[in-house]
C-alpha cells in the first residue's frame, strides 16, 4: 500500500510540472507502455502535445536525447557524429552499446586519418620549402657567377644646363662575358670633381635597372641620376654591384 501511494504522488507531481511548462502529454504516450519508437515519431507527437514554443523545444530536446539516431530515407537508422563528421549506420533509434562503440571507433579512425593527412601536408610543405630554398641557392650562384663576368665598358655623361648641372644623364655600355642572360642589373654611381678619379674598389648600390643583356653580348642603358657636384664637367665612376639572371 505504501508503494502504491508513492507512485501516484510521483505521477501527480510530474503532471503538475509539465502543465506549468505548457506541455500536455497524450494519454497514449504518457501512460501507455508503447511510446514513440524513434525521433521522427517523437517529434511528431511533440508538435501535437506542446502548446507553446518553449514547451515544444523542451519536448524536441528530449526526443533528441532519447533517440540520437535518425531514420534513413531507405529505412534503417543513422547517427550523425560531429566529431568524425559522418553519418554512421546503427541498429536502432535509441542506439545500443554496440552502436556507441561503433561511433567511438569511427571517431578514432577519423582522428588517425586526420593526423596522417596533416603529417603528409607538413611533409609536402617541407619539401616545397626545401625545393624553393635549393632554387634560391641555385639562382644566387648563377647571379654571383654572372656578376663576376659583367663589366662597364664605357660611360658617356651629359648635363642639363650650361654652367650648372641640373640633371646628369649617363649612357653606360655593358659587356656580359657570362653564359647567362641578364634581366636586371644593380649600379653604384659616384660623381666627383676629381679630373682623374680612382674607380677601383667597390661602391654601394644606388639603383637597379631592367636590362636585356644576353650571354656574351653588349648593351647600353640610358639613365638620369642625381647630378652630385653641380659642375658640368664632373667625372663619374660606375660599378656593377649586382645582377639577376633570367630564369
Amino acid at each position: 500500500m505504501h508503494t502504491t501511494i508513492y507512485v501516484k504522488t510521483f505521477a501527480v507531481i510530474k503532471i503538475a510540472v509539465l502543465l506549468g511548462t505548457g506541455i500536455f502529454w497524450s494519454t497514449s504516450w504518457s501512460f501507455s507502455l508503447f511510446g514513440p519508437s524513434d525521433y521522427e515519431e517523437c517529434k511528431a507527437s511533440a508538435a501535437k502535445d506542446a502548446k507553446t514554443e518553449s514547451a515544444l523545444k523542451i519536448l524536441i530536446d528530449k526526443c533528441d536525447t532519447d533517440f540520437p539516431a535518425r531514420k534513413g530515407e531507405q529505412g534503417g537508422y543513422f547517427y550523425f557524429d560531429s566529431d568524425s563528421r559522418q553519418w554512421i549506420e546503427v541498429s536502432s533509434a535509441k542506439m545500443s552499446k554496440t552502436d556507441w562503440s561503433k561511433v567511438n571507433q569511427a571517431r578514432s579512425d577519423y582522428a588517425k586519418a586526420q593526423e596522417l593527412k596533416n603529417h603528409r601536408a607538413a611533409e609536402a610543405r617541407a619539401q616545397q620549402e626545401k625545393s624553393a630554398e635549393e632554387q634560391r641557392k641555385l639562382q644566387a650562384n648563377k647571379n654571383a657567377e654572372a656578376l663576376s663576368k659583367v663589366s662597364v665598358q664605357s660611360v658617356a655623361i651629359s648635363c642639363d644646363g650650361s654652367y650648372i648641372c641640373i640633371n646628369r644623364h649617363f649612357t653606360i655600355k655593358l659587356k656580359n662575358a657570362s653564359s647567362f642572360d641578364i634581366k636586371r642589373i644593380g649600379l653604384g654611381i659616384l660623381v666627383t670633381t676629381d679630373p682623374r678619379p680612382d674607380c677601383s674598389g667597390s661602391h654601394a648600390e644606388d639603383r637597379r635597372e631592367n636590362v636585356d643583356l644576353r650571354a656574351g653580348g653588349l648593351t647600353s642603358i640610358n639613365i638620369t641620376h642625381d647630378p652630385g657636384p653641380n659642375k658640368v664637367d664632373a667625372k663619374a665612376c660606375i660599378w656593377v654591384t649586382s645582377v639577376s639572371v633570367s630564369d
